[in-house]
């Protein structure tokens, strides 16, 4: 029989894995009856990590582990690592945090049953259920930033949350795994705060620092905010003048989509696609010599390339293959792009 019990205990830390259908009988994967003895004969912990990943099951037996943990002194901590639906989300509402997957879902709805019966026994069990929905809005109501009307309509029409919707209506504390965007705000901070002789050793600080917007920075330091501006205006022109300058050697099509890409499409500093581009004039064919005396004079790397092929062949050396040869020149190209 698959229960889902305690299986880690580290000192006084212990992790239940809440994996699977949520019920006490023998084809159930999360045992409300197993979880409670493992805990007692575990004894003393100060922390219990819980995670899920449950499509949700009996009513009863979830309440039953909500409440376990609810009573038990240790910090509860829930990790909803993909699904959470139904009852179980009743059993996350146990958690003093609950973090949850940036990939995760959480699911709430109306119970239900499958009955048979007579009229009398069918009203009867629908009593029943309108009293489990009570209970199961208790625990919601803990933790929802909703009002129980909203909550209502939710479960009503059975609504499907991500991580985000769900932190924003107050289901979860946490989200797990979020892509952290770039923080422009931080480089800035750090002038701001070395201007100020503000210390941002503790991490709390650090992170309460980057809170601060460049419009609250401008109301409160505009000349601070002046002299970023100026000096992002002025690293923005420098950038695309590099560019600019590449063309001069950096010639046809592909050459000119590369530049045209790193200036505006996904911005690139000049030294970053210099490879890039000498692949791209490797591969372009190559036009007949110019005959004209007025023609304009061979760019810088036409005339590295063929430096290098005349020390070669003066100095007597066996001929490199066409693969080194390109490595060299490639290699050369790129140390003096890099000097740009």
């Amino acid at each position: 029989m698959a229960y889902l019990n305690l299986v880690n205990k580290k000192g006084n830390k212990a992790e239940i894995l809440c994996y699977g259908i949520i019920g006490d009988g023998w084809w159930d994967d999360v045992s409300s009856d197993e979880i409670a003895k493992e805990l007692q004969a575990f004894g003393e912990l100060d922390e219990i990590n819980l995670r899920i990943n449950s499509p949700g099951g009996s009513v009863y037996a979830g309440c039953a582990i909500y409440s376990t943990l609810k009573r038990h002194p240790a910090k509860i901590n829930v990790y909803i690592d993909g699904l959470c639906a139904s009852i179980a989300t009743v059993v996350a509402m146990a958690g003093d945090t609950i973090n949850m997957s940036s990939v995760g879902s959480l699911m709430i709805h109306n119970p239900w049953t499958v009955m048979a019966g007579d009229s009398k026994e069918l009203r009867d069990k629908a009593e029943i259920l309108d009293k489990l929905k009570e209970s199961i809005i208790e625990a919601y109501m803990t933790k929802v930033k909703v009002t129980k009307e909203e909550l209502i309509a939710m479960m009503d029409k059975e609504t499907t949350l991500t991580s985000s919707e769900a932190l924003e209506k107050g289901f979860i504390t946490n989200i797990e795994f979020k892509p952290t965007p770039m923080n422009l705000n931080y480089p800035i901070m750090n002038m701001y705060n070395q201007k100020h002789n503000i210390k941002t050793e503790d991490k709390e600080d650090k992170m309460a620092a980057e809170k601060m917007t460049m419009e609250k920075l401008k109301n409160e330091s505009p000349e601070l905010y002046n002299e970023i501006f100026n000096k992002g205006v002025m690293e923005e022109r420098n950038r695309i003048k590099s560019l600019d300058d590449m063309t001069a050697y950096a010639t046809g099509e592909t050459a000119n989509k590369i530049i045209l890409s790193a200036k505006y499409t996904e911005p690139k500093e000049a030294n970053n696609i210099a490879l890039e581009l000498m692949k791209a004039m490797k591969e372009t064919p190559k036009k007949e010599p110019k005959t004209d005396p007025n023609a304009k004079e061979k760019s810088v790397i036409e005339k590295m390339l063929e430096d290098a092929k005349e020390v070669n062949e003066a100095g007597g050396k066996e001929k490199a293959t066409t693969e080194e040869k390109l490595d060299n020149d490639i290699n050369e190209i790129v140390n003096f792009a890099n000097q740009l």
